[in-house]
């Protein structure tokens, strides 16, 4: 699963233009890990986060209307939470958006019965 969502940015750096740049994501089922990068293009190059299936916390949509805060087009926004930061991702459609929450959230649920069985083995 892979495709272009905006994330909101804290602290815009020197070479931004927006506090909503545009990023590439792409969830890895074979090796477990959701991958973050500029573009879709250089995919080795222009790594900018790897996220481990278990740092994945939760997948939700926000709890009061943030749609003035938006950037044009890209209403559709979701909060992905991490052990390391709390992701506010927005999609350009609200099929896009329940397709990655869908996602994250069957990353989630299989994590947490992986780590059951892994507990349940070592018990």
């Amino acid at each position: 699963m892979e495709g272009y969502l905006r994330k909101f940015v804290e602290k815009i750096k020197f070479f931004q233009t927006t506090i909503y740049p545009k990023r590439y994501f792409m969830i890895d089922f074979q090796q477990a890990f959701l991958n973050i990068q500029t573009d879709r293009i250089e995919k080795n190059k222009s790594k900018i986060k790897v996220v481990w299936f278990r740092d994945i916390l939760d997948c939700y949509l926000p709890k009061k209307d943030v749609q003035h805060q938006l950037p044009e087009n890209w209403e559709h926004c979701f909060y992905l939470q991490t052990r390391e930061r709390m992701f506010i991702l927005c999609a350009q459609a609200a099929e896009d958006r329940n397709m990655w929450m869908s996602g994250f959230r069957y990353i989630i649920a299989s994590t947490v019965t992986v780590q059951n069985i892994m507990k349940a083995n070592n018990d």
